[in-house]
């Protein structure tokens, strides 16, 4: 394996994924992230005491991350999709948090506690994780759903775990010089998964931007019957594949 025909492999899968079934779902999510913003336009948000487009800003980061994720899927990477995918959800829960109190900005911002991490860092140390506490979220379930989803994508693929590393197909070769040479490959259905679970993180996004509107987002007809076609395809495709990701999860896929 070297750059350039990990570049062509990449290339490949993707142009062979044109025949997918599973692309018009990601044509489908694509049109709500491109409808939204133009038939329901978000308020702006205060920030460091700063009226800024925070809700506009992250909306399109969601949506290039669903881009960027969807691209990693079709390319036979969809682990490398997910760990895009986490960052997406982490942008979203920082705003359902300022939505639930406008103090949480400025957690989210904590210049200070910020500033002195790079400074130990550059002075050879190790900082300690900054955890933000955000207020007054206990009440939001899809704040409750979201931290779940940040949760399982880094323990299945986003950190090198023992679930990451468990995903992959192994196969070893003898050299004849002496040693092994290593390669790996996905379990059957890797990729029908790997957009459904980009459907379902998406799915959930959209909501949070829309609790964010309280309401107003998903009561536009046009987004709603957007968001409706995202929701039919992926119980159509779900139960469809259900068998084989089934099979996959449970490691019974030979």
């Amino acid at each position: 394996m070297n750059w350039l025909s990990f570049v062509d492999g990449c290339r490949s899968s993707f142009d062979g994924g044109r025949e997918n079934s599973l692309f018009p779902l990601v044509e489908a999510m694509d049109k709500v992230y491109q409808l939204a913003p133009e038939k329901s336009p978000f308020p702006r948000s205060k920030t460091n005491n700063e009226s800024i487009g925070l809700y506009d800003r992250c909306f399109f980061v969601c949506h290039r991350a669903f881009l960027s994720s969807a691209t990693a899927v079709g390319s036979s990477l969809p682990e490398d999709g997910e760990a895009i995918s986490r960052r997406a959800l982490e942008a979203a829960k920082t705003c359902l948090a300022i939505k639930a109190d406008s103090a949480n900005g400025e957690v989210w911002l904590n210049a200070q506690a910020r500033a002195n991490r790079w400074k130990q860092r550059g002075q050879g140390g190790m900082p300690k994780q900054l955890r933000l506490k955000y207020g007054r979220v206990e009440t939001e379930s899809l704040y409750q759903e979201l931290q779940a989803e940040i949760g399982a994508l880094s323990d299945f693929s986003v950190h090198f775990t023992p679930e990451y590393f468990s995903r992959y197909t192994w196969e070893e070769t003898p050299r004849p010089e002496g040693g092994v040479k290593g390669s790996f490959g996905l379990s059957e259905g890797a990729i029908e998964l790997g957009f459904l679970m980009l459907s379902k993180h998406h799915k959930l996004i959209i909501r949070v931007f829309d609790r964010c509107q309280d309401g107003k987002m998903l009561r536009n007809p046009d987004v709603k019957d957007a968001f409706d076609r995202v929701h039919a395809l992926d119980e159509h495709f779900r139960q469809l594949l259900g068998p084989t990701l089934d099979a996959m999860i449970f490691g019974e896929v030979r």
